[in-house]
């Protein structure tokens, strides 16, 4: 296989077929960039192990999308089972999404909850970026857009002011 890239994203099942940790960060993050795809039986070196029951960890995977990322994804993802050197691997294609920032749900639209796709990394958003998105999703003003404070009081408002 190739090497992992802007667009490409490796990962392997853990132990009893569990859904690695940084799957839906993966997911937020080419949603909020160009796009790209996840072989999920892969390692990142490119060593294809693939899936033992790959019918079970599509619909893992699809209802972990569903649950904890906000913006609706999955209408933007497919996922399907392929064979690559005799062995099933899990591919996730990741369309970008239309209405950003996409984020991981109980996050926020926040540094934590935002992902973006650099090279072969994947990273936080800075808060410049987020609003960034969040202006170009809105076609509205800076003024008028949402706040990435979610917590604010009129007491910290009459603090500032």
């Amino acid at each position: 296989m190739n090497k992992e890239n802007e667009r490409t994203e490796y990962k392997l099942l853990g132990p009893k077929g569990k859904l690695p940790d940084s799957l839906i960060k993966e997911v937020v993050a080419f949603a909020n960039s160009d796009g790209g795809e996840i072989y999920v039986g892969i390692a990142d070196n490119g060593t294809i192990f693939g899936v033992d029951n790959p019918d079970d960890a599509m619909n893992r995977i699809t209802s972990t999308i569903r649950d904890n990322i906000r913006q609706e994804m999955l209408m933007f993802i497919s996922v399907m089972d392929i064979e690559l050197d005799g062995k099933t691997v899990i591919k996730i294609n990741v369309q970008p999404g239309t209405s950003k920032p996409c984020y991981v749900s109980g996050k926020g639209i926040r540094p934590e909850g935002v992902y973006i796709r650099k090279g072969s990394s994947t990273i936080p958003a800075s808060e410049a970026t987020i609003k960034e998105m969040l202006m170009q999703t809105s076609g509205r003003s800076y003024e008028s857009a949402r706040s990435i404070e979610q917590d604010l009081t009129f007491n910290a408002l009459k603090k500032e002011m």
